[in-house]
């Protein structure tokens, strides 16, 4: 295996840890007092992205961005370079939406209200999960 490939395969690898393993959203106590291992898989305020599929459908354009990585890895040359940089940057830019979508208060921008509704509550903020995929 290349090194190219093994660095690829490992920042796919750490991709895939961070949508299943680290808390997609901010934590009350912080990301470093731990306690959010106990409730993983278990509880939605520290649920890693794969969870809160369920409950938060656009997550899945985070999953979706992450696979057509790994399926671009695939390729050879130019074509490969290209797609890997298009769909990095498509993730870049839906984290960063996706981040200022909801505020504490609820959504950030008055057309989301109207299409999609108030929200009970707002957003907690970003996290380990968004730095890793």
């Amino acid at each position: 295996m290349k090194a190219n490939n093994r660095r690829l395969t490992a920042v796919l690898l750490l991709g895939a840890v961070a949508l299943t393993l680290l808390p997609w959203y901010s934590l009350e106590a912080g990301f470093f007092d731990g306690g959010w291992l106990s409730g993983l898989w278990r509880d939605e305020t520290s649920a890693p992205a794969l969870w809160q599929l369920a409950t938060h459908p656009w997550l899945a354009i985070a999953v979706a961005l992450l696979v057509l990585c790994a399926a671009s890895a695939g390729l050879a040359g130019r074509a490969r370079s290209r797609l890997l940089l298009l769909f990095s940057v498509c993730g870049v830019l839906f984290l960063v939406i996706e981040g200022h979508a909801i505020g504490y208060s609820g959504w950030s921008w008055t057309w989301l209200e109207n299409r999609f509704g108030a929200l009970a509550q707002g957003s907690r903020r970003w996290e380990p999960g968004h730095c890793c995929c």
